[in-house]
């Protein structure tokens, strides 16, 4: 069965991420191009995401951010020719975002956010520290949720590979900064 649209109406009472808001009601061309575009990801994507991502991304928060971003993984990885497995019919069960094969490898798409606490990147200020320590938030936690996913209650079994894709959405004043990979991978692990 086809998916549904993925934006929908206001409901009363609900308090709707900002982002995702804008870009269902916004009626400039850039708004309007790009949710034409989440539209045709969401068809092409949605037989292999969660159930109820659309849903997610109305949420408060990151939601239409980390919503795009599975929804972009997924697309980028069949446009590169990797084979995702669809989930089942009505399927609710917990499991990583997405599952490709050949070869097999579960896959968990992040979105770091700015952060709310006195460690919060604001005004795309360049601090590293502070940087390091959204990726590295952001890795632990999909790093806790495959933990969750794995033998012997989860679909991860012994051996399995798994990957955290991360997408650099909310985090692009730091797309230049010299380095910083190196030291991704040193707060990370």
């Amino acid at each position: 069965m086809p998916p549904g649209m993925f934006f929908r109406a206001a409901l009363k009472g609900v308090e709707e991420d900002p982002i995702y808001r804008r870009v269902r009601d916004g009626a400039i061309p850039q708004e309007f191009s790009g949710r034409k575009w989440i539209e045709s990801l969401w068809r092409e994507t949605a037989p292999f995401l969660d159930w109820n991502l659309s849903q997610r991304a109305v949420e408060k928060g990151q939601g239409l951010v980390q919503a795009f971003a599975e929804m972009y993984f997924a697309h980028a990885l069949r446009a590169n020719g990797v084979t995702l497995v669809k989930r089942k019919e009505g399927e609710k069960c917990d499991r990583p975002d997405l599952f490709a094969k050949d070869p097999s490898v579960w896959i968990e798409v992040v979105a770091p956010e700015h952060g709310t606490t006195a460690n919060a990147l604001e005004n795309l200020q360049i601090d590293e520290v502070k940087y390091l320590l959204r990726l590295r938030n952001a890795i632990g936690s999909k790093k806790d949720q495959l933990n969750k996913h794995a033998a012997p209650t989860g679909c991860i079994q012994k051996g399995d590979a798994a990957v955290i894709a991360i997408s650099g959405a909310f985090l692009q004043a730091y797309d230049n900064l010299p380095a910083l990979s190196r030291n991704v991978w040193k707060a990370a692990f």
